[in-house]
Formats: structure tokens, sequence, C-alpha cells
């Protein structure tokens, strides 16, 4: 048997795409369902991620311990799939690693068209802001009581502290021609960025880097006929903020005659 010591160094990020389930130091409660990794294409975000069957009646998955500390703020991240169903996913905070006496931070129901309501089914990225001083577990609680209802499917957990500068999550790109790209961020409240388009699987640090003041920009000088990778992070003076998890693939448009 494992021995899990606790860990004291963010971020920590957990994909679900090792074999073995629950990763190591991880563990699951409740007996109504099942909690097991999962590859089905149609239903992950990428790769590998988590499946919770109905009914989960408070079943949960638990993260290792985490050290916090006083005076920070820390923040936890995931993905997680809208669709629909009788319940959601609770996560909570704890001493222990069950949900006795456990601490709400926050509900996001299974059914897309619910508060916080999307527009369409598909997979989403969720966070809450939190202060913990001690030891403590966090856990993915599902709470369908119904067998009618969709299966649950998270992934990609980050645990972290609140970032200075917060991230970009959601921006388009369009009007593409053989030289030329716009980019349009939609997060309110940001107003300054920087856009990177790099070669397909490179790291954003080594791509062509644009800033701008809008969070609108055209991006010129693009290669004809090249497949680009385009990241966005936030801009908070001298402080920059994570490269977007997001990334939007294009293709530039041939040599014009």
């Amino acid at each position: 048997m494992t021995e899990c010591a606790v860990i004291t160094t963010l971020p920590f990020e957990e994909n679900f795409e090792g074999l073995t389930f629950p990763p190591t130091c991880w563990t699951t409660t409740g007996a109504d369902g099942s909690i097991e990794r999962h590859e089905r294409t149609e239903y992950m975000y990428e790769g590998a991620g988590v499946q919770m069957d109905v009914p989960g009646n408070g079943q949960a998955l638990v993260t290792p311990q985490f050290k916090f500390e006083a005076n920070k703020e820390y923040r936890v991240s995931f993905m997680m799939m809208r669709n629909f169903g009788d319940g959601g996913i609770k996560v909570m905070l704890n001493d222990k690693p069950h949900t006795v006496g456990a601490e709400e931070l926050l509900y996001i129901p299974t059914t897309y068209t619910e508060e916080p309501a999307v527009t369409k089914k598909g997979y989403y990225q969720y966070k809450v802001d939190f202060d913990a001083v001690g030891d403590k577990y966090l856990m993915f609680v599902q709470t369908s009581t119904q067998l009618t209802s969709a299966n649950d499917y998270i992934d990609k957990v980050i645990i972290s502290e609140k970032p200075v500068c917060e991230p970009v999550l959601d921006f388009t790109v369009d009007n593409v021609t053989s030289y030329t790209a716009r980019v349009n961020v939609l997060d309110e409240g940001v107003t300054t960025c920087e856009m990177s388009f790099c070669g397909a699987g490179a790291s954003p640090n080594v791509g062509k880097i644009v800033s701008s003041d809008s969070c609108v920009a055209v991006v010129t000088d693009l290669q004809p006929e090249t497949t680009y990778d385009v990241y966005v992070r936030n801009a908070c003076g001298t402080v920059k903020g994570e490269w977007s998890s997001k990334k939007i693939t294009i293709t530039t448009h041939c040599t014009p005659f």
C-alpha cells in the first residue's frame, strides 16, 4: 500500500491519463454507483477522464491531502460535461477523506440549461476560490438519485494558489487569410492580452507573440498554408497570466495569385 505524503507544492494537476485508477493517493467513497476511468471519445474532454455512474447518491472522488497556509487564497478548477440529469457535482473541502462535516465550495448541475447555464451540451471549465489552513482533502461529490439521469464526467483537475493575473478562458479566431487572422477574447474584465501563434504541438512560449490593448487584434505576417495553434494570456501590467488551456488550431490560406 502506498504511503501518501501531504502535498505541499502547487500547482497540482491530474488529467487521469495513467492506467491506474484511482490515481495514486486518490480515493473514492460511496457504494450506490461507481466511479471509473474511461476513454470513451464522445464523452471525454481530452484522452481519458472520470465517469461517475448514476445514481450517485453522494459518492465522491477524493483528492490526495494538501497542506494549505494562512493568508493565502487557493483555487480548484476542473472540466465538467454539461448534459442533462437530476443532480450535479459538488466540490467540497474537509479535514478527512469523506463528506461528513465537509464544507461545500461549489455546485454545478449536470443539466446545461440550469445556472450557470450554457448554450449547448459539452465540456466547460469551472473554478472556485477558497481559503483554508492545514491539511485538507478536496472532493467531487455526485448528487444524482435517478437511474435515468446522464452519467457525470470530469477531467483536468487543477489545485493552485489563486493567480495574481487571471487566465483567459474563452476566445475566438476568425477572418483567417493567407497572412492574417483575427483573435477576439470573450472573457469579461480582460483588457490587455498577448496572443501566441505557434507551430502545431509546440509550446506557446516559442510562437509568434503579439500584444493587444483591446484583446481584439488582427495578427499579421503569418505564413501562407501553415497550421498554427493559437493561445491567449492575460497581461496585468508586468505580470503575465498563464497561457490559456484552450487552444484553437487554424490553417492559413494558400498564397494568392
